[in-house]
């Protein structure tokens, strides 16, 4: 190791679909995770930072042979000393050829409007007819207020609608046009119960 460079041991990223997430967590109590970092990071779709000797991981990425078995080397590689990365294989099983998914590397937790603006940009790119301008104007307006007060659990379009949980203050949401009469509803619940 030269002078100034940092061991890396601890990386924590996040995979995200329109089907769900997953976030694969890899620590070393006894030295760095350097080369199996290195090794991850390019099965993904990523860009070498020659000036500054880093990888930028792209944050869009496709779920298409070429991904699964550049991740199926790393699984078998990796997957007696790491157990957790079998998450890899198990998140892309999940999600159709080709569908988009995003990949993250976390220094922190997404917030609830972030994880939903993601959420969008991914509708946009597999969803050829989804306007996304249009949606988060519209989400934007109608949840303003609702991202502070509400914990926003789903953004998946596959989920049922279940719009609030009074004691655990939850919002459950599939698409701007159908519930916009329902959050409508639970803003005058809210306001009637805040007077109370």
């Amino acid at each position: 190791m030269q002078k100034g460079e940092i061991q890396l041991t601890r990386i924590e990223i996040l995979l995200f679909s329109l089907k769900g997430e997953s976030t694969l967590c890899v620590e070393s109590k006894d030295g760095n995770i350097d080369t199996f970092a290195y090794e991850l990071f390019t099965k993904f779709d990523h860009i070498i930072d020659e000036k500054n000797h880093s990888i930028i991981l792209n944050g869009i990425q496709e779920n298409n042979t070429k991904t699964k078995l550049s991740i199926a080397e790393i699984i078998n590689k990796y997957s007696q000393k790491m157990p957790q990365i079998n998450k890899l294989n198990t998140f892309l099983n999940k999600l159709d050829e080709n569908e988009k998914f995003c990949t993250i590397v976390l220094s922190r937790k997404l917030t609830q409007e972030e994880s939903y603006k993601l959420g969008c940009k991914l509708m946009s790119l597999n969803m050829p007819d989804f306007d996304i301008a249009k949606h988060l104007q519209q989400s934007n307006e109608l949840f303003k207020n609702i991202w502070d007060n509400y914990n926003l659990i789903s953004t998946n379009v596959e989920k049922k609608i279940v719009l609030a949980n009074q004691i655990r203050k939850n919002v459950y949401v599939v698409s701007v046009e159908k519930v916009y009469r329902q959050v409508q509803h639970l803003k005058m619940k809210h306001m009637q119960y805040q007077k109370h």
